[in-house]
């Protein structure tokens, strides 16, 4: 497929012929080289509806403040880790497709330009824009448009602004971050039990004194308040032991109950 091709993901093809692809797939999820004469603008359209139709977005609605509140830190290296640790977040077949996604994007933009003046002329971060729609957005309440206002332009360029980091820094994000390795690593899952959230810091900050710093002293970061989402404040340890230090797709996700679909194409 000739990933050159200028425009790739930002024109959208035929969008009758996006609607028969999606049917298609839909009937035969299993089915490899139904897509060979297909272009590659008309299959870059069909997958970013795939990402748009997804139940909950691909980066979650619950995370979504986050991804944004977190492009106002003015230092780099800080924001970069604060999104790492949103990725530890991210559900794991969620996590599976984001791993994939934005290393198959970084690799995109290399077509951008090509010798004699050709290529897509899609960079990194005319990426980010026509993709971000697709994967960060926040839930509709109704289906009723409304006009844009100040805050939701400010929030689309906040949104770009994550998913350009993400693509820019696929590699980094597929691994779990050392530091919370190292104490995953000496916690003991089944001491925690029905541990509430504070016994579970508390036990925490003692295994980072053991390593002879605390919570306060290891590179403090100073994260813009944003108020914790529910199912994040009370997720429970995995029982699971050892820890991998990279998100490897795992074959017992259940890709069906997050609305993520596992489909074989073939070029």
């Amino acid at each position: 497929m000739d990933m050159s091709i200028e425009g790739i993901f930002r024109k959208n093809g035929n969008i009758r012929r996006s609607k028969e692809l999606a049917e298609l797939v839909d009937k035969n999820p299993g089915k490899t080289g139904m897509f060979v004469d297909e272009n590659p603008i008309q299959l870059a359209a069909l997958f970013k509806k795939y990402l748009r139709e997804l139940p909950d977005s691909l980066l979650t609605f619950k995370l979504q403040k986050y991804w944004l509140k977190v492009q106002e830190v003015k230092d780099m290296a800080q924001r970069v880790r604060i999104m790492h640790l949103i990725c530890c977040l991210l559900p794991n077949a969620h996590r599976d497709v984001v791993e994939v996604l934005f290393y198959f994007l970084n690799w995109t933009s290399t077509f951008a330009h090509m010798e004699d003046n050709t290529g897509s002329k899609m960079d990194i971060h005319n990426l980010s824009t026509v993709i971000t729609p697709n994967v960060l957005y926040e839930k509709k309440k109704d289906s009723v448009p409304t006009m844009p206002t100040a805050e939701s332009s400010e929030e689309f360029f906040l949104g770009i602004e994550a998913v350009d980091v993400l693509i820019r820094e696929y590699s980094l994000f597929a691994h779990v971050p050392s530091k919370i390795l190292s104490v995953l690593g000496r916690l003991d899952y089944n001491a925690l039990g029905e541990s509430t959230s504070i016994e579970i810091l508390a036990k925490i900050d003692a295994v980072f004194k053991d390593l002879g710093g605390s919570v306060k002293e290891e590179e403090e970061l100073t994260v813009p308040h944003v108020e914790m989402p529910k199912a994040a404040a009370t997720r429970q340890p995995s029982t699971s032991s050892p820890v991998p230090n990279t998100v490897i797709p795992s074959s017992n996700v259940n890709y069906e109950q997050s609305g993520i679909k596992q489909v074989h194409l073939s070029n």
